[in-house]
């Protein structure tokens, strides 16, 4: 498999910056950390003031059609955390969403494109266009879905899921 992102890499961490609900009025507070072989996406989710996600994002631009989807190397809390992609850049812009559950434990999740989910604010777009690989403007990682509390996911690496692919 292809590698696309590898967070044991500063430079490749450094572009993600924290979307937290202090953009509505909200307390949740989110960072990532590099560390020598993984980057840790942590803080808290804080339900006060209408709030209730943290999220940290990263533009980029990239031509993913020739893969099936991704490959997702974490570990975590054992909550439940989206990983979208995005076809625009911000501010209003679908995000193209997959939902998994993060075991403490090192493990592989497959992302097929065919099974993202758009969504916009957090509320699904059934009219929304198809995610179109060829054109990848961002991606991020986020904990909400009323999910209080401190939280942190460990990211390793991101790799592309040949064509071809069943998931």
């Amino acid at each position: 498999m292809k590698l696309l992102l590898d967070f044991s890499d500063e430079a490749q961490v450094a572009p993600f910056t924290p979307v937290d609900d202090v953009v509505m009025g909200g307390q949740s507070q989110s960072q990532l950390h590099a560390h020598a072989s993984h980057a840790s996406f942590q803080g808290t989710v804080s339900l006060a003031q209408g709030g209730g996600f943290a999220s940290v994002q990263c533009a980029l631009e990239a031509d993913w059609s020739a893969h099936a989807g991704l490959q997702l190397r974490v570990r975590g809390d054992g909550q439940r955390y989206a990983f979208n992609l995005y076809n625009a850049p911000r501010p209003r812009r679908i995000a193209y969403r997959y939902l998994f559950e993060a075991p403490p434990a090192w493990t592989s999740i497959a992302v097929p494109f065919h099974a993202l989910q758009p969504r916009f604010r957090g509320r699904a777009v059934p009219e929304a266009d198809p995610f179109d690989p060829a054109a990848v403007r961002g991606l991020s990682f986020l904990i909400g879905d009323q999910q209080a509390g401190a939280f942190r996911l460990d990211l390793a690496a991101i790799h592309a899921l040949p064509a071809g692919t069943e998931s």
